[in-house]
């Protein structure tokens, strides 16, 4: 059988992505053989994720693997990728996309929270949301993996923490939950969706291919797309999510200004290529001088 090595972070969550990753190679012939590595990102479990320096603190250095021929791929969480990767790098598989919404961990509903909670997240977007909807909560940063968070929310650190679903449904996390409505609350881009990122037009890459699942591929671009267009960083405060339904894909973008107070939506309809130009030009166009995306050259 053919080996092809997987290089992944070590995290319970990781591990689990990479598995399922692992399990579709296997079904066909394959041999993967995991690889783990401990990035910048997981090292510096203090600072809030989008206080930490650079592009890709979760992501960065695997990709290096791939690109110094370390490893053949890099699994990562979709959302984690930049919006444009580096020269040589292609994302060669996706897979079927999980619940791509966030949810909050606690022993009450959102709504029922008591006045003046303290919520756990390190998400400047996570924390936009929550403001949107009860500016009375207090958002505190939390780091480290999901165990440790729930750990935290436990001790009553915390009154709740905000986690993505998908992460619950992959880990089958028990703890009481509410998932919140992606309408309300859209999601990070690509949130759900596991990448595998090799070498562009490389063996790795057409054993991957095998794999690839087109309608999240599809969902992906387009989010994708939004982040590319708008120069937008994982850690801007916006929100994106793209829907297959019958033979358009529907996709609403939330962009938060960056006092994080106010938001504006917009909503777009995609059958082809020339209709996601347009709402991409529409976003550009549109978006309110004073939300601060001006230094990113929106």
């Amino acid at each position: 059988m053919q080996e092809i090595t997987l290089g992944t972070r070590p995290s319970k969550l990781a591990l689990v992505q990479t598995d399922l990753v692992r399990a579709r190679l296997s079904e066909l012939g394959y041999a993967p053989k995991i690889v783990e590595h401990l990035t910048t990102g997981d090292r510096n479990r203090e600072d809030a994720i989008y206080r930490l320096k650079g592009i890709g603190v979760f992501v960065r250095e695997l990709n290096k693997m791939v690109l110094d021929g370390h490893v053949d791929c890099a699994v990562h969480s979709a959302k984690d990728l930049p919006a444009k990767l580096a020269d040589g790098l292609e994302i060669s598989a996706v897979l079927q996309r999980e619940d791509p919404g966030d949810s909050l961990i606690a022993d009450k509903s959102l709504d029922s929270l008591p006045y003046g909670a303290k919520i756990g997240t390190s998400s400047i977007r996570r924390t936009a949301e929550l403001r949107s909807r009860r500016f009375d909560l207090v958002v505190k940063n939390i780091r480290g993996n999901i165990d440790t968070r729930i750990s935290k929310y436990k001790s009553g650190e915390y009154d709740g923490i905000l986690v993505a679903t998908a992460a619950i449904k992959r880990l089958g996390i028990s703890d009481k939950n509410f998932p919140l409505p992606d309408d309300i609350f859209v999601p990070a881009p690509n949130q759900g969706i596991i990448a595998v990122v090799s070498a562009k037009g490389g063996d790795a890459s057409e054993i991957l291919s095998k794999i690839d699942h087109a309608e999240t591929r599809r969902n992906m671009e387009i989010e994708r797309s939004v982040m590319q267009k708008l120069n937008l960083g994982c850690s801007s405060p916006v929100g994106i999510i793209s829907k297959t339904v019958d033979d358009y894909n529907f996709v609403l973008s939330r962009f938060y200004s960056m006092d994080l107070i106010n938001h504006v939506d917009f909503r777009g309809v995609i059958t082809s290529n020339a209709d996601l130009d347009a709402y991409l030009d529409s976003i550009k166009n549109e978006i309110p001088k004073n939300f601060g995306y001006g230094v990113l050259g929106v």
